[in-house]
Order: structure tokens, then sequence, then C-alpha cells
């Protein structure tokens, strides 16, 4: 077996060589210099696998909210840098250390939720097949599975039955983000918090203030279990101070971020908190739910009246919070709201077309186009897929509406269930586990994947790492909680 000190000199010698050939190829971009990038990548995470591997994955964790989005060499291909480096780095180091170590995780991998994620990539290379644009889907496909490996499979091996690695993976994605907010603030004050600006405040760091707020929202719950229990979770006074300024930075980004989607979505994250304490059996719910859009679809003539009738828009000037979230009803007037029942409306004519198979993974934003009717179409409405101006862009704006058009009918059942799986066990998890500090924690992890269950009725991100990681880790942290943690505190 090679030993510690000679693999962390050869990972020493291949990064150095590494950044010399980064330098020459800035200046000589070229094919051969590409695959020796490459060699000297396979080589680094070769030998990582030799050594403590998690501390390249903290480092990936730390990087996601701090990444910047740049095009490589005038492509047309975007990376999000240093992240998808450390990405790429962490699927080669990850199946190098499978190979060497054989890690068992037999238990996590037969999971219910496992199972699902399994299913829903192997659907996804069927997808590949049926595709209109087979490159466009590759490409999804691969990104898709490089994330599912690392943020999901991956996380139960960086945890490594410590529970407080759970804390610090939300404390290392958490740490950046409230930096990237304190500068988003500092740069949206200049323009005294116009809601105007809000989306392009965000630049470098994100590509809109709807992921943005996304992200926050999803790790609010997080940072606010963090200080409301910071004895039970063993945080010191230093760092209970600490979490709660964060907290406090988060919200206000959140406010902020003007995105109504992030703002609903914390809010019922909150009533699903009440479910929690109650103790409503999750069927009941799902009874409640089924029932209220039943209701909804019986009255849908009568509720399309009311909400043309509806003139709150929350792109009007100086638009209060009060305005703003009324605006959410109105399909009249309210621009985004208008734009985002186009973009539903063309992914369902897509699917209607395509029931079975969908267009292909990636393929919407291309596809969409000559779906639109153009009584439907807004001022933001987009005609060309190449060169889209800003505060134009986007895809279906719906996780659900976008796998119903680009996968069909049987992707989209997968992610469904595997959304009620994840809140089911996450549920599950909260009412088994024993010590406070278990309960705090599998609430916290569920109330985040809530943020996200909601948010993605309005938008969708699971094809950026930065809020892929969030999606994925979630649901592996609630397997991990659910096939160990939980098991081990009754054996004891």
């Amino acid at each position: 077996m090679l030993s510690t000190s000679k693999a962390k000199f050869i990972i020493s010698g291949n990064i150095l060589f590494l950044l010399l050939l980064i330098l020459y190829l800035i200046r000589n971009p070229s094919y051969t210099i590409i695959g020796l990038c490459f060699a000297s990548l396979v080589i680094i995470a070769f030998y990582l696998s030799y050594i403590n591997i998690n501390h390249v994955f903290g480092i990936l964790i730390f990087t996601i909210p701090l990444s910047i989005n740049i095009e490589i060499f005038n492509s047309g291909t975007n990376l999000f840098l240093p992240s998808e480096f450390l990405l790429g780095l962490m699927v080669m180091a990850f199946f190098f250390y499978h190979l060497l170590f054989k890690e068992d995780q037999k238990k996590f991998l037969r999971h219910n939720i496992s199972i699902l994620i399994i299913l829903y990539f192997i659907f996804y290379i069927i997808n590949i097949l049926f595709s209109t644009m087979m490159i466009v889907s590759l490409k999804a496909v691969f990104v898709r599975f490089c994330y599912i490996t690392v943020f999901y499979f991956f996380i139960n091996v960086y945890i490594k039955k410590r529970i407080t690695n759970i804390v610090n993976i939300y404390l290392l994605y958490g740490i950046p983000l409230t930096f990237v907010v304190l500068f988003t603030l500092f740069k949206h004050s200049d323009y005294l918090f116009s809601k105007d600006t809000a989306s392009a405040v965000v630049n470098p760091f994100y590509a809109d203030h709807t992921i943005y707020s996304a992200c926050i929202a999803f790790i609010i719950p997080a940072f606010l279990a963090f200080f409301l229990f910071a004895k039970e979770i063993e945080l010191g006074l230093y760092k209970k101070i600490s979490v709660f300024i964060i907290s406090l930075v988060l919200l206000t980004g959140l406010f902020y971020s003007y995105s109504r989607g992030a703002w609903i979505s914390l809010v019922g994250a909150v009533v699903f908190l009440f479910i929690l304490l109650l103790k409503i059996r999750l069927k009941y719910v799902l009874l409640a739910l089924l029932g209220g859009i039943l209701i909804l679809y019986i009255n849908k003539d009568s509720l399309i009246e009311n909400f043309s009738g509806n003139k709150f828009d929350s792109n009007a000037k100086n638009a209060t919070l009060i305005e703003q979230t009324k605006s959410i009803t109105n399909i009249s007037n309210d621009l985004s709201n208008a734009e985002r029942l186009n973009r539903w409306k063309c992914a369902i004519r897509m699917f209607n077309d395509k029931p079975l198979t969908g267009f292909g993974p990636g393929t919407y934003q291309f596809q969409y186009l000559p779906y639109q009717v153009k009584s439907e179409m807004t001022r933001i409405s987009v005609t060309s897929p190449w060169n889209i101006e800003f505060g134009k862009g986007g895809t279906a704006h719906s996780e659900y509406f976008l796998l119903l058009s680009e996968t069909g009918i049987f992707q989209f059942l997968i992610y469904i269930i595997l959304i009620f799986s994840g809140i089911y066990f996450g549920v599950q998890n909260y009412y088994k586990a024993v010590s406070k500090k278990l309960k705090v924690i599998s609430a916290m992890v569920l109330l985040g994947f809530v943020t996200y269950a909601i948010h993605g009725l309005f938008n969708n991100f699971l094809d950026t790492d930065k809020a892929a990681f969030l999606f994925w880790s979630s649901l592996s942290i609630i397997v991990s909680l659910d096939t160990y943690f939980i098991p081990l505190e009754k054996n004891e």
C-alpha cells in the first residue's frame, strides 16, 4: 500500500503541473493541453483516494456559494469555477475510493429513496435515446450524474457515522453564502434596495435573485435551529452568537431578494413545522392537499375570473411587501406571472405532443419557442434561444412542468414519489428520534427540503450546483439518519 506522505508528494507535484498547464492554456488553447490537464486530474483523484478526501469535499462545499459562472475559451460552454472543477475531481476520487477501499453502503443503497434515485437516473439515460437534441441531453444527464454521485452518494461517506458532520455540511455552505448575502446587500444599498435591481446585484455569484433566494430559504431552518437549540447541538456561546448573526443576515437577504417563491416556500416550511409539532398524520395532510387541488379544479373558471381582476403588480415601482404578496394571483398585468404562465402552457403543449418520452433532458429552452401562442406572450418572452437578454432567461420556471416536457410522465411520477418519500422519511426520522439533538437535526433537514419542494412549483434550479447540492445532500442526510443514526440511538 502506498504511503500517505508519498501520495501527498505526488498530489502536490501534479497540482503544480496542472497550474502550469492552465496558465499555458489561457494563452494557447489546445486540445493536447486539455488532455494533459485531464490526465493530471485523474492522477490527483487517484492519489486523493489514499488520503482523506473529506477535506477536499469540505472545500468543494465551501466554494459552491462563492463560485462564478465563466465561459471556457469562447466555446459557449460555461462552468461554475472553482466548484465544478472540484466536483469533477470528486467524481473520479469517489470511484477510486470505492475501488480501493470497498466502502460498505449496502444499507444506504437499499433504502427506498436510493432505489428511487437510481431509477430516476436510469430513466434519464433512457430519455437520451428519444431526445430531439441528443448532444444537449447527453451534457445535461452527465451533469446530473455528477451531482447525484457526489452530492447524494458521497455525502453518506463524508458523514462517516458522525452526526457533527451533518452540522458541518450546513456550516460549510451557510458561512460563505452569508458573505455573498453581505456582498449583495452592500451592492443593493447603492440602489436604495430597489426591487428593479434585486436580480442584477446577485451577480457574479448567482444568475438571478430567484436561485439566490431559494438557497437562502433552504438553509435558514438549519441556522435558526443552530441558534435556538445550540446547547442540544453542542455549539458554544461564540458559535451561538455567530449563527444568530448569520440567521439575521440570511433573513435580511431573503427579504431584499424580492422573490415571492422563496417567501412562500419559507412560510410553507413554517406551516409544515406546526404539522410536525401537532403530530398531524401525513395521510391527513395529503388528503387535505388532494381535496384542495380538487376544489381548485372544480372552481377553476371562477378563480381565473377573480385572478384576472387582480391588479396588484409585483413589478410596480415601490410596491410594498403586501402588494407583492397579493400580486401572486395576478395573471392579467403582472409581467413575471404572465410569463411564467406562458412557459407552463408551453410545457403542457410539449407534454401533450410527447407524453411518454418528452423532448429530452436539457432541451426545453430550445424546443418550447414554437409552442408559444402570441396572445400569451409578454414583452420578456423569448423568440430565440441564443443571446438572451438579462432578465428574460430561464426555462419552464417549474421543476414539475420541466420534467413533464423534457422527460415525460414516468420521470415526472418518479420525481413526485421522490419528493413525497423525502418528506415521509424525514417526518419518520423526526418522530423516531429519541434525543433532542437528533430531533432538531431531523426537523431542520426536512424543513429545508420542504422549502425546495414548494419553490420547485415556481422555479427550477436542479441543473446548477448551488441548488442541486442542497437538494441531493438533504435527501442523503435523511437516508443516513434513517439507516444509521436513529437505529444506533435506539440500540444504545
